[in-house]
């Protein structure tokens, strides 16, 4: 439920990275900007309800999971949700999500430096 506000956190931080920022660095007015409306956001997390479990009983009609992903230049999300549905009845329940910023050093494939490969 958290993953898109927090990736946006991530991004903020890594652009501070990619700048060469200290953590005693003041930052630069764009930067204090974006990071001033993400920490302003923290208010609205109260009214986010995580259920703690999902319903899924025997005899469901249809069971059905979804999977999504989509990606930028700056990260990458994927989200697993579970659709239930029992006559007219239809429940959909979030089961996991992930997300990933860009990795700042793109020299790596497939794990290993390929000018060590000889």
């Amino acid at each position: 439920m958290l993953a898109a506000f927090l990736v946006r956190g991530k991004i903020l931080m890594q652009e501070l990275w990619r700048r060469g920022r200290d953590w005693d660095d003041s930052f630069e007015p764009d930067v204090k900007a974006s990071w001033s409306t993400w920490f302003n956001q923290f208010a609205d997390l109260p009214s986010i309800v995580i259920p703690h479990h999902v319903w899924a009983e025997v005899g469901e009609e249809n069971i059905e999971l979804h999977l999504f992903a989509d990606a930028s230049q700056r990260a990458m999300a994927a989200v697993a949700y579970l659709k239930c549905q029992q006559n007219d009845e239809v429940k959909i329940f979030l089961l996991m999500s992930k997300t990933q910023v860009e990795p700042l050093k793109k020299c790596l494939f497939l794990g290993y430096n390929s000018k060590l490969v000889s």
